[in-house]
């Protein structure tokens, strides 16, 4: 394949694949249902290892790589992904039930608590493997989203999360109002995204106990390269497109990806009304960290 991010690049021009493949997971699926799943032993976690013998680079490895993992993360019985969709969110008897909305920011207090749970269990497990396959010596480093340490709890992640996640709300109401889905769809579907403040990453790494914090900090991204900060329609595309290059496989799985554009049809519409603002503001905070084992 050729690499790259050039006009003959694969990444480029691969759409037709991508709609090739879509068209075929059903089969995938089907194949998955027939795997023999490894039997439970008490003190070891089920081992099951999925290779792709000819995979493309870019988003259709991603796409393949999601669907394995969801399929049979279901099949297991876990009921969510590694980052996993915080328990409850989704039940509608839950005090956490994330109705309307499909973001954290600006929820319910329980609905934040629920993420916040969920932030510090895939955390503190992500550590725990990490620990496991470090020698004496060992360190890693650690890029992950975050959140200023002056915002007012999980609910309020930050003025980024709140335009990004008010466009991503509005865009599936969008679908709703048309008739193109239901107001289940929307309340059975929440963005597995949880941006921890400097404080609260460093309580799960003190709890967790596996590495020692050597340099732990909150650092202000670049926004991204516009060529015409001007052209609404531009940075409108930039916006949707980068949203759907973190999410697009969860929502194809939840809605399909006919639905699916449409939903990133509406995300560019509200990202073009904003265009100017995003542009000047689309600075997301990251917390940088380093760790060696304790």
């Amino acid at each position: 394949m050729e690499g790259g991010q050039g006009e003959s690049s694969y990444i480029n021009n691969s759409q037709s694949q991508s709609r090739n493949l879509k068209m075929m997971l059903y089969v995938l699926e089907e194949t998955l249902d027939k795997i023999q799943l490894p039997r439970h032993r008490p003190g070891k976690k089920p081992l099951l290892t999925a290779a792709d013998l000819g995979c493309s680079c870019g988003h259709n490895t991603l796409l393949i790589a999601d669907v394995i993992v969801d399929h049979m993360t279901k099949l297991c019985g876990t009921g969510s992904l590694g980052i996993g969709v915080p328990e409850g969110v989704a039940n509608k008897r839950s005090p956490a039930y994330n109705k309307g909305k499909v973001f954290v920011h600006g929820a319910s207090e329980e609905t934040g608590a629920a993420y916040r749970r969920q932030f510090r269990s895939n955390m503190m497990r992500f550590l725990h493997c990490r620990a496991t396959e470090l020698k004496t010596g060992g360190a890693i480093f650690i890029v992950s989203l975050g959140r200023l340490s002056s915002t007012r709890g999980p609910t309020d992640q930050g003025y980024i999360y709140e335009v990004y996640g008010g466009m991503f709300d509005d865009s599936w109401r969008d679908l709703i109002k048309e008739g193109m889905v239901d107001g289940e769809k929307m309340d059975s579907f929440n963005v597995p995204l949880y941006a921890p403040t400097v404080e609260e990453f460093k309580e799960v790494v003190d709890t967790d106990g596996s590495f020692k914090i050597n340099q732990l900090e909150l650092v202000m991204a670049s926004p991204p390269v516009v060529d015409d900060p001007a052209d609404c329609g531009m940075a409108g595309r930039m916006v949707a497109n980068y949203v759907r290059t973190l999410l697009g496989p969860l929502i194809d799985t939840h809605i399909g990806w006919v639905m699916a554009d449409e939903l990133f049809i509406r995300m560019q519409r509200h990202a073009e009304i904003r265009a100017e603002e995003l542009v000047d503001e689309m600075c997301f905070p990251h917390i940088l960290c380093s760790l060696s084992l304790a």
